[in-house]
Formats: structure tokens, C-alpha cells, sequence
């Protein structure tokens, strides 16, 4: 059945189509970062996403009130998975979402189709910044143990880490060093 649904794609869609709709993976990764975090209500913010990203917005496009509210519900559907904590419920509801996309796009895979099916294969990677004070917590992992977008929202976690770390450890450092200092005759 697997061959069978493969062949009908490929006959489906041409070479020149799928070769069409190759778009870089940062470029993806941006896009879905930067259309998780816009402000979908600052127009001139929205008009600058969407000239950049014009062609990985959906077919529609935001032109009038009520593809405005289409891609607000675009970004609220994206944004519910993107939070989702299950990993496997992450990737099911962003799956959800594509097929959605895939069947009001008909014939035609558009670029927004082709993100969301770097978001399902990456779904694993889409993370919240665990900083709370984030402006925009919506960030693409470059690796599975990152739990901030930037090293800018990391700084505070590592501060008070450093901090419960001397508080912990520091009287026994400082007593350790001072024991090495005394031995080798530099005791002050």
C-alpha cells in the first residue's frame, strides 16, 4: 500500500515541483521561531514577516481581515503543539496540523506545507525558553539538552547556579586552598 501511495505521488507531483519547494533548513528554522513569536496584532512587524517570508506563508496569504484571523489561527494551532511537554504528543498534533494543510492545499504543496513537515521530522527540537522573562520563547534547539534560545536567557540560571555553587562548595574550596598554600611554606 506504502508503494502504491509513493507512486501516486510522484506522479502527483513532478521532479521540478518538489525541486521548487526545497528551502533551506535555517530558513525554515527561522521562519517558524520568528512566526511563533510575531505579533501577529503590530502591523508593521506582520508586514515585514511577510514580505521576508512570503513564500512559506500559506497560499492565502494575510492580505485582508479574514486571512489575518486564518493566520492567527495558523500561529495558535503551531504554538499549542510547540508547548506541548510529551515530545510524542508534540509531533502528533503538529502531524495533525500538516494533514489539515495538505488537504486545504489540494493539489498544490505550497511552502508553508513543506515547513510544517520540518516541524513534524524536528519536533523533538522545538522548544519554550525556560527563561520566563523571554520575548520570544519560541526557539529551534541546536541540540537536545538546550533549554534556552540564547545564551542571553541562560545567563541568569547560570548565575544562580555559580552562586548555589559557592554557597555549597566555596568555605571547602577556600579551606582546601588555603591548606595547599600552608604546606608548600606560603601561608599569609
Amino acid at each position: 500500500m506504502l508503494d502504491n501511495q509513493l507512486k501516486s505521488l510522484s506522479r502527483r507531483y513532478q521532479h521540478k515541483e518538489i525541486a521548487r519547494l526545497s528551502i533551506a533548513p535555517r530558513r525554515i528554522e527561522l521562519f517558524l521561531e520568528r512566526f511563533a513569536n510575531l505579533d501577529i496584532g503590530n502591523e508593521r512587524r506582520r508586514n515585514r514577516f511577510t514580505e521576508t517570508f512570503a513564500d512559506l506563508l500559506p497560499a492565502s496569504g494575510p492580505t485582508n481581515l479574514y486571512q489575518l484571523e486564518v493566520l492567527q489561527v495558523f500561529q495558535s494551532n503551531l504554538q499549542s503543539h510547540w508547548r506541548e511537554t510529551s515530545p510524542l504528543y508534540r509531533e502528533a498534533g503538529l502531524m495533525m496540523l500538516a494533514g489539515f494543510q495538505l488537504l486545504g492545499a489540494g493539489e498544490h504543496l505550497d511552502g508553508y506545507s513543506m515547513v510544517l513537515m520540518y516541524a513534524v521530522k524536528h519536533a523533538h527540537l522545538l522548544r519554550f525558553c525556560a527563561n520566563p522573562a523571554c520575548r520570544e520563547p519560541y526557539f529551534v534547539a541546536r541540540r537536545g539538552s538546550q533549554i534556552y534560545c540564547s545564551p542571553e536567557c541562560a545567563k541568569p540560571a547560570q548565575k544562580e547556579a555559580k552562586i548555589k555553587g559557592w554557597n555549597e562548595h566555596g568555605a571547602k574550596r577556600r579551606e582546601k586552598s588555603r591548606g595547599k598554600r600552608r604546606k608548600h611554606g606560603k601561608a599569609t
